[in-house]
Order: structure tokens, then sequence, then C-alpha cells
């Protein structure tokens, strides 16, 4: 009878190890799928936006152009040759689309790496130029220069 009881106390034992192995390993894999889940997640919550995105979105909404502006803005508004005004959000200006500039009059430049995107416009020979820059931070695309100058 002992032995009986021996037998029946020693598989109980062994079911209850092994019930208890397998869930813990389907709860391990459970918590590496939300884990693989989380880490995509983050992976596109932190995925550098467009700059195409950005900017369609930065001369269209004056709110946002004004949070995406990264005050204080390197250069100034220069007014005459002694003159200069340092730009704030008091004083900003929204940025047109440099998209929209008619080039039968302007000259538009735009130099262009995946950190940093710069446009210049231009009238040649004329004391009249604006230059901005955008620089990718954290993610999100910002303006960090601009100098007007209309001389």
């Amino acid at each position: 009878m002992k032995k009986i009881e021996l037998l029946v106390l020693s598989l109980s034992f062994l079911f209850v190890f092994f019930a208890c192995d397998n869930i813990e390993n389907k709860n391990k894999k459970e918590e590496s799928k939300t884990d693989q889940q989380q880490s995509k997640l983050e992976e596109t919550e932190l995925a550098d936006e467009t700059f195409l995105e950005f900017y369609e979105e930065f001369v269209a909404d004056e709110n946002f152009q004004l949070e995406r502006v990264k005050f204080p803005v390197v250069g100034s508004k220069v007014l005459d040759y002694e003159e200069q005004e340092e730009w704030t959000s008091e004083n900003w200006e929204m940025l047109l689309d440099v998209n929209e500039v008619d080039q039968n009059v302007f000259t538009v430049e735009i130099v262009e790496d995946e950190n940093r995107i710069e446009h210049t416009i231009y009238i040649p020979n004329s004391g009249f130029g604006v230059y901005y820059a955008f620089e990718l931070i954290g993610g999100k695309w910002y303006l960090t220069e601009r100098t007007d100058t209309n001389l």
C-alpha cells in the first residue's frame, strides 16, 4: 500500500512540476511576444519623420510652424546695413513654401543631407535674400536658422 501511495504522490508531484513549468514557459513566451510588440511600437514612434511630411505642415499651419522653430534662432532679420532684429516668437513672420517661389524672379538653392536641409532664396545683385536651415533633432524636423536680408 505504501508503494502505491508513494507512486501516486510521486506522479502528483511530477504532474504539478510539469504543469507549473509549462505555465512558466507560456508566460515567458507571452512576455517575450509583448516585449517584441512594445519594441516595434517604440521603433515606430522613434522613426524619423520625413522632411516632406514636416514641411507640408510647416508651411501650411502657423501654429505648427511656431512649435517647430528652435528659439533662439541663429540669424536675424537684417533691416539695413546698421540695423538687425533677432527672431522671436513675437516678431515671427510665417515662412512660405519654397516650391511656390517664382523662379523667373528669384534664385532658389536647396542643399540637403539626411539631417539638415538649407533653403536660400535671393535676387542676384539686389541685396535681397532669405536663408533657412532645418535640422532633424530627436526624430523631428525643426527650423534652427533664419536670416532675411532686405537692403
